[in-house]
Order: structure tokens, then sequence, then C-alpha cells
């Protein structure tokens, strides 16, 4: 539809979705995250049948506990895997901090430090072994603000603050909803 630059901030993994992948792949800059080297082999695959190029992340856990790998080296041997096959690049690090989004600002500040310390030193990790790290993608529109002022992450995920939400307000962040409902009660039950 002419959007240019498409990132899937998940990993897809269903052959019949990986095809319809490799297929878009085509159509624009497509960029999916990745956390194992089947994954990888998987869209390689499919991305030669199309003759496309598909961009990965490899997605790091940041404390979401939902995907990624664990450790520095796992983290690595897929984006080496990455380097090694074809129709797919290494373009850097997925590392969604969500957790820590609907948190207080005494919860939300030390986990982005913590989350941005853990994002340099896994750059620095990776290229020190030869491969570059051009993106950083992650972050939350309640960690936006933050995320920002200290230029770790090159990409933002903050994908509430288009329609935001009321949990948000509690938290000072400059977003409006951009959604109401207006209601009217007509009745109450005088049992309930």
């Amino acid at each position: 539809a002419g959007i240019e630059d498409v990132l899937i901030a998940n990993q897809v993994v269903q052959p019949s979705k990986i095809l319809r992948l490799a297929a878009m792949a085509k159509k624009c800059h497509l960029t999916v995250c990745v956390d194992s080297k089947e994954n990888v082999d998987a869209i390689s695959a499919a991305a030669q049948l199309m003759g496309s190029t598909v961009h990965c992340y490899v997605e790091y856990d940041v404390g979401m506990n939902r995907c990624g790998v664990y450790n520095y080296e796992d983290f690595f041997q897929v984006a080496q895997h990455i380097t090694q096959c074809k129709n797919v690049t290494f373009d850097g690090i997925q590392a969604y901090a969500g957790q820590l989004s609907h948190k207080d600002l005494s919860i939300r500040q030390p986990g982005v430090e913590k989350t941005e310390q853990t994002m340099r030193e896994l750059k620095a990790y990776v290229q020190e072994r030869g491969i570059e790290v051009r993106e950083i993608s992650g972050g939350s529109t309640g960690t936006v603000e933050m995320k920002a002022a200290h230029g770790v992450y090159t990409e933002i995920q903050a994908g509430s603050y288009l329609f935001s939400d009321t949990s948000y307000g509690r938290f000072g962040l400059p977003f409006q909803p951009a959604l109401f409902v207006l209601s009217t009660v007509v009745s109450k039950n005088p049992k309930t």
C-alpha cells in the first residue's frame, strides 16, 4: 500500500505466513524479529524462493519473558547464522521492554537505564566479534521520552501513543486519548 519500511516486531513461524512475509519483502524494506536458527533457515528458504531479501532483528529478552534469546552468546550465534544465510540480513537488536510501560516512574527509570546498559554491552559484544549492529529497536509509549533522551535506541516502538489509553494519563505522559466513548445510563437496578 505504499509503505516503504515495515517492521514486524515479532517472530513469524507458520510456514504459510513465512512465505507471505517473503513475498511482501519484494515490495518494501521488511524487517522481522527472529530468535532461533531454525526460524532464520525457514525465512531464508522462503526469501530465496520469492527472490526477496528479509531484514532481521534478533530479539533479546529484556524482561518481557515472552520471546528472544537470554544471553549474549546465544544472540551472537543467531546473528552470525543470519550472516551466513542467503536472502536475509542481520540489521540489529529487538529489545522491547513493554513490562515497564505502565509502571510508575520510580520503576520505569531504573528499568530503562538497566535495559539500555544491557543494549550497550550486547552491541559491543556482537561488534567485537565482527558483526555490525545498525539498529536497536524497542522502547514503548511509556518509556519513549527516556529512550529518546539517552540515544541508545535507534528505533522506538511506541504504538499505544496513536490512540493512547487512560492508564498513561496517570503517568504524566504527553499523550491525549484519540477516542472517547459517550454513553448514557438509562436505568439502574435497585437490587444490584
